[in-house]
């Protein structure tokens, strides 16, 4: 079996059978967990030192930004990233200006840059959320002049994913690539050079394969692309392994 990478993924909210199964594969696999909040961050942390290819990532995502406690959540960030070596990347974070998020726009960009700005002087690549928000984040990104970094599930068209590309930036491409009526993704696969493109499966919150084992579902993944891309399936893991390794740190 190929060694391949899960670049975006959520092992602390797998079910304990699920994740019996993923630790068994390790030898083969090698898997990103982020975090959503400073409540996951500890089980994140340890994950990661039980498991030599489980790389953790911390950080606070726009879903889970409490305005009362924010100042003291980002005073904790910088806090446990300064008393932990083993943290490879920061993330997820992002913005989401969704009408349900919308609400918290301005806070929500505060968080982001001041996350960014803790990963660049830790030497931290990050994942980024993004939804509804592509012209915000790139300006953050552009103006602090970030280039390791992954789209998680990128969700835009060739168009919007460029800029994003010219920054040096990932696009996680993950199970939606299955369905494949969802011919915008198919497309964004195509245009896109294959050294931008890294996998994820998001799980547990991945829509589709979840029949699979996780690292069935990764090559699936990998075998979707290459047959758009029109690539040997071998080529592709290799080089979405090389990708995702650029960006998140793996000591």
């Amino acid at each position: 079996m190929s060694n391949i990478f899960d670049s975006h993924c959520h092992l602390v909210d797998i079910d304990s059978n699920e994740l019996s199964v993923i630790t068994e594969q390790l030898s083969n696999l090698s898997l990103l967990s982020v975090s959503k909040s400073i409540d996951d961050w500890d089980k994140t942390l340890e994950l990661g030192r039980l498991f030599p290819n489980i790389l953790p990532a911390i950080g606070i995502h726009p879903w889970f930004i409490n305005e009362s406690s924010v100042e003291n959540h980002l005073g904790s960030l910088k806090s446990t990233i300064a008393l932990t070596n083993s943290l490879s990347m920061i993330g997820e974070i992002g913005l989401d200006f969704d009408s349900k998020y919308i609400h918290s726009k301005e806070i929500q960009i505060h968080v982001f840059e001041y996350q960014v700005e803790v990963a660049l002087r830790c030497g931290l690549g990050i994942s980024i959320h993004c939804r509804k928000a592509f012209d915000e984040v790139r300006s953050v990104l552009g103006s602090h002049n970030v280039s390791r970094a992954i789209m998680h599930g990128f969700s835009g068209s060739y168009e919007q994913a460029k800029p994003f590309i010219g920054l040096g930036c990932k696009l996680g491409i993950g199970t939606q690539l299955l369905n494949k009526q969802s011919t915008k993704y198919e497309r964004l696969v195509r245009q896109s050079p294959i050294e931008s493109l890294v996998l994820e499966t998001d799980a547990p919150y991945g829509k589709h394969g979840q029949n699979l084992s996780h690292y069935d579902r990764l090559m699936v993944i990998a075998k979707r692309i290459a047959t758009i891309k029109q690539l040997d399936v071998a080529e592709v893991v290799d080089m979405t392994y090389a990708s995702a390794k650029s960006i998140i740190r793996c000591e």
